[in-house]
């Protein structure tokens, strides 16, 4: 296993009760995820927590963290804050 990849051990995936099982969309999930949180593979894969992936409708996801020290979870989720997109912006803003 490469140094900045997750274990597959540390991430579930959760369908909501429509959703079809896609391992494509689990695949493609799994590489955002480690684009997102490698640098911190040696610290998830360190430890029992799991990083838990609920897919829902076409393209929509949460993604939360179970069984992470809080101090964990306060890293991960402040740099998954760093890719997501605000709501607010329109399409002709310079921001998209």
């Amino acid at each position: 296993m490469e140094e900045n990849n997750i274990a597959a051990k540390n991430i579930r995936f959760e369908y909501a009760d429509y959703v079809v099982p896609d391992p494509d969309r689990e695949h493609c999930m799994m590489n955002n995820i480690n684009n997102w949180l490698g640098q911190f593979a040696k610290e998830i894969n360190g430890q029992e927590g799991k990083i838990v992936v609920y897919l829902q409708k076409e393209n929509e996801q949460r993604v939360h963290f179970d069984g992470m020290t809080n101090d964990l979870e306060a890293t991960l989720r402040q740099q998954m804050l760093r890719f997501r997109i605000p709501n607010n912006q329109r399409s002709d803003s310079p921001g998209m």
